[in-house]
């Protein structure tokens, strides 16, 4: 579904000469499902469970640091990619490795890492 949505902002957002990628439209959808959703005081739900982080680079590099020698390599290339950048697949890459990291609590929690500069 996820996908779904990305696509149709992108197609959107072309249609009025903007150029979109995955990891932007994301970031979009993710912080209006967050702010209405997990914020609106509905986050025990268990479909909210299903809500992915936005992702940027500030979330990245905390990962990155944080994480355990092994998982630095994942979070560099992701940070690499750049999240503004990143092609639907790049995006489900990070939206799992996310997830792994956090389960087995939903992957929005991730944001506890998130630590503005």
């Amino acid at each position: 579904m996820h996908r779904g949505w990305r696509i149709e902002a992108i197609q959107a957002a072309k249609k009025r000469g903007i150029q979109m990628s995955h990891g932007v439209a994301a970031k979009l959808i993710n912080v209006y499902l967050k702010s209405r959703f997990v914020c609106g005081g509905f986050s025990q739900h268990p479909k909210i469970a299903a809500i992915h982080p936005p992702i940027d680079s500030i979330l990245l590099r905390a990962l990155e640091m944080a994480s355990h020698p092994e998982d630095k390599p994942i979070w560099r290339k992701l940070m690499k990619a750049r999240w503004s950048k990143f092609d639907s697949e790049t995006y489900e890459h990070a939206h799992k490795a996310i997830a792994l990291t956090t389960a087995p609590l939903p992957a929005w929690t991730i944001e506890t890492q998130w630590r503005p500069e």
